[in-house]
C-alpha cells in the first residue's frame, strides 16, 4: 500500500527529480541539514514541552523555556548544518527562534483557550475504502473546544509571510481536517489554525464538505501523475539551493563539478568549450536574422517603389510573391459564436472541425481529466523523448 503525505507531494510539486532521489532511489550522500530546518525544529520541540507541561498542570516560566531550547540547540547543533544566506551565523538563527518563543508565549499566556488533546499527533486515512494509498501526516497540535469543536493547530518558522488567501488555499491542514473527520466522527466544526512564530501572527480558516471533496479529487489525480511518471526531471528554482540532492543532480552536477576548477582548467574543460561554442553560433544566427528582415524588408520596399516583381541579382532573382489570405474571427472576438452556429446550422461542423492534438497532449501530461478517462487514453499516447540545448544567461554575482 503506497503512502503518501502533503509534503511528499510538495516535494514531487517543487521538483520530481528530488522526489526520485528521496522517495524511489535513495543514493547515497553526505548529509547536510539546512540551518532554518534545524531551527524549526528546536523551536516544535520547545513548544510541545510547553504543552506537555501544561497538560500536567504546569505552567513553565520563560526563563525555563529559554533554557530548554537553548540546551537542545546546543546538544543538537553539529558540523553538517548547512547556513545558505551568505552574512549570517547559527547565532542569528538561534535568536530568531528564542524571539518567536518569547512573543508567543506572551500572545497566548496563560494558555486557558482549550484542551490539547495531543501533540504530534500521527494521522493516516484513506479517502475510501477502495483506495491504493493511503494519507499521512503529523498534527502538530490538536485541540478539543467542546461540543464537537475541534482546532488543528500548525507551527511555522518560515521567514517568509503568505498572503491570507494562501490559507484558503492550503492543502495541508485541510487534509487533516478531512482525516479528523474520519477519525474523530464527533467531530462537527474543525478549525484551522496556523502560527506564524517569527512575525507572532495567527491565521485561522475552515473548509466546507464540498471544498474537502474538492481537496480528495484533486490529491487522488496528482497521486496518479506521480505514478504516471518515468522520467522524474528535475525543476530549476530557488529552491535548489537547499537541496540536499544538488551536487548528484542532472540540472547541477555539471555546474557544480566545474565551479570547483581553475580558470584555466574551467576554460580547458570539454562540456564549457561546447557551450560557449554553440554561444558563439547563436549569435552570429541572431546576427544574419536581424539582417535578413531587413534586407527582406528594403526588397519590399524597393519592389512597391519600383512596381515590379521581379528584382535581378548577380546570381538569383527575387520574385516578390503575394499571398492573398484571408482569416476568419478568433475564439475571443464576439462574432464567433455567430460563425460557429453559422456553421452547425449548415450542417458542416463534423466537416469542419478535428480533435486539437495540442489541447489533448496538454491536458494528458497535466493528468486535467479523471483517472478513468485517463487510463482509456493512455493505450494511444505514444511516448517521444526529444533533447536540445536551449541557452539561459548566468546571473552575476550582484544579480544573486
Amino acid at each position: 500500500m503506497a503512502l503518501y503525505s502533503i509534503s511528499k507531494l510538495n516535494t514531487y510539486e517543487n521538483c520530481p527529480r528530488q522526489y526520485a532521489f528521496r522517495y524511489i532511489e535513495k543514493p547515497p550522500l553526505e548529509e547536510f541539514e539546512g540551518i532554518e530546518a534545524f531551527m524549526g525544529l528546536r523551536v516544535h520541540e520547545t513548544l510541545e514541552k510547553l504543552y506537555k507541561d501544561i497538560k500536567l498542570c504546569k505552567i513553565p516560566s520563560p526563563d525555563e523555556l529559554f533554557g530548554f531550547y537553548n540546551d537542545i540547540w546546543a546538544k543538537n547543533y553539529h558540523d553538517k548544518i548547512h547556513i545558505v544566506k551568505q552574512g549570517y551565523t547559527s547565532e542569528n538563527y538561534r535568536a530568531v527562534g528564542e524571539k518567536a518563543i518569547r512573543e508567543y508565549y506572551a500572545h497566548y499566556h496563560p494558555f486557558e483557550d482549550g484542551k490539547s488533546i495531543g501533540l504530534e499527533v500521527p494521522i493516516s486515512f484513506k479517502f475510501d475504502e477502495g483506495s491504493d494509498f493511503t494519507m499521512r501526516g503529523f498534527i502538530d497540535r490538536l485541540m478539543y473546544k467542546g461540543d464537537g469543536r475541534y482546532e488543528i493547530h500548525d507551527y511555522k518558522t518560515s521567514g517568509t509571510l503568505p498572503l491570507h488567501k494562501h490559507f484558503d488555499e492550503d492543502r495541508q491542514l485541510a487534509l487533516y481536517n478531512l482525516g479528523l473527520k474520519k477519525l474523530y466522527p464527533d467531530a462537527e466544526d474543525i478549525e484551522l489554525v496556523w502560527h506564524y512564530l517569527v512575525f507572532d501572527k495567527e491565521f485561522r480558516s475552515r473548509r466546507t464538505n464540498e471544498q474537502l471533496a474538492g481537496l480528495a479529487d484533486q490529491i487522488s489525480s496528482l497521486i496518479g501523475v506521480v505514478e504516471g511518471d518515468r522520467e522524474f526531471n528535475p525543476s530549476i528554482s530557488n529552491l535548489c539551493e537547499w537541496c540536499d540532492y544538488k551536487s548528484i543532480c542532472p540540472a547541477w552536477n555539471h555546474i557544480t563539478k566545474t565551479e570547483s576548477l581553475s580558470p584555466r582548467e574551467f576554460k580547458d574543460e570539454d562540456g564549457v568549450k561546447l557551450v560557449d561554442t554553440y554561444v558563439r553560433i547563436c549569435e552570429r544566427q541572431n546576427l544574419l536574422k536581424a539582417r535578413e528582415q531587413r534586407v527582406k524588408d528594403l526588397l519590399i520596399e524597393y519592389s512597391l517603389k519600383k512596381n515590379t516583381t521581379r528584382i535581378n541579382g548577380t546570381t538569383h532573382i527575387a520574385n516578390m510573391v503575394r499571398d492573398q489570405d484571408v482569416t476568419f474571427p478568433s475564439p475571443e472576438n464576439p462574432e464567433r459564436g455567430e460563425l460557429e452556429s453559422l456553421i452547425r446550422n449548415e450542417g458542416k461542423w463534423d466537416e469542419l472541425s478535428q480533435l486539437a492534438t495540442s489541447t489533448l497532449k496538454s491536458g494528458y501530461k497535466k493528468r486535467k481529466w479523471p483517472s478513468e478517462f485517463m487510463a482509456k487514453l493512455q493505450r494511444f499516447a505514444i511516448g517521444k523523448v526529444s533533447i536540445r540545448p536551449r541557452l539561459t544567461r548566468k546571473r552575476s554575482d550582484n544579480e544573486r
